[in-house]
């Protein structure tokens, strides 16, 4: 597991989501699954990974099993589901800190290929419900989790993907980083880009620099115009920029400027910790940068 240093560097990273209030029978996945990410070839830097075809559950059964409209289905008291689209969800888990729940947001993304996951539970056993849920109620193989960077809000659960047979993605940084804490680290590492896709979303996964932890990246769906922010972007009514020990706060703006540059087009913005947003989000981080640097 994580040092002390990273796993409350991860906790206090939360907190602050926390403390300003977190809005807080299917198909079954077929017997034998395809060999999963078969093809992948490297160019220039940038790794493009195709996935077999798979079809998924019937929409109708998965709107009775997944929920529509936005709702919400409980995995527990420290795990959650959430319909923000077609074929998309956003994952929320806890983890108890100084008395309070720290809340954090993953996504899951599913088409015919299979389901994508972005960032894991903060531990194994809410992983291996939420993996769980996806087979049963979306009827999807799960073709890849993508965490976005080294602490356990982002890939506390990554032992249990990897029991799984499920392949990983992240940042060379964010892997040479989880084997100085002696965690495993993602199965496939990129420097700049990894395209994935789940046969009708293509997944944009970028590293544009050093923020809230110098190896944070970014996912990008430009179909449905959705950023994936991780914690380097904080949550539209966020009072906070949360634990910043590990943080670049000089090139952090910077970083968030070629989030701008490239997915300028957003319509929603999902931030680690806090409430989905828009590109309100991103500018709610840099006022809060524009601060802190005026308190130094």
């Amino acid at each position: 597991m994580k040092s002390s240093l990273s796993r409350g560097a991860a906790l206090t990273c939360a907190v602050t989501a926390a403390i300003a209030g977190h809005a807080s029978g299917g198909a079954q996945a077929p017997p034998d699954r395809p060999l999963l990410f078969s093809g992948v070839r490297a160019r220039n830097s940038d790794l493009y990974v195709l996935a077999p075809s798979w079809q998924p559950a019937a929409a109708a059964s998965e709107s009775a099993a997944a929920g529509t409209g936005g709702d919400s289905i409980s995995l527990g008291d420290d795990l959650y589901v959430k319909r923000i689209g077609e074929n998309l969800w956003l994952h929320v888990s806890s983890r108890e800190l100084d008395g309070r729940p720290a809340w954090s947001n993953g996504v899951v993304v599913a088409g015919p290929r299979g389901a994508i996951v972005i960032d894991t539970p903060w531990e194994d056993e809410q992983t291996a419900r939420l993996l769980d849920w996806i087979d049963g109620a979306i009827g999807a193989p799960v073709i890849g989790v993508v965490v976005t960077h080294f602490h356990d809000d982002r890939m506390g659960g990554i032992r249990t993907v990897h029991a799984r047979g499920i392949p990983t993605y992240g940042s060379w940084l964010t892997a040479r980083r989880a084997k100085r804490e002696g965690d495993p680290p993602p199965m496939h590492t990129f420097r700049d880009h990894v395209g994935l896709s789940t046969g009708a979303d293509s997944l944009d996964v970028f590293y544009p620099g050093p923020g809230h932890t110098r190896d944070n990246v970014a996912v990008w769906l430009p179909q449905r115009r959705v950023l994936v922010g991780g914690c380097m972007v904080r949550g539209t009514r966020t009072r906070s920029l949360g634990f910043t020990g590990e943080a670049d706060l000089k090139r952090w703006p910077a970083s968030l400027g070629r989030v701008r540059e490239r997915c300028g087009t957003a319509e929603v913005v999902i931030p680690g910790h806090g409430a989905i947003g828009g590109l309100d989000a991103i500018a709610n981080t840099e006022r809060l940068l524009r601060e802190r640097g005026e308190e130094r």
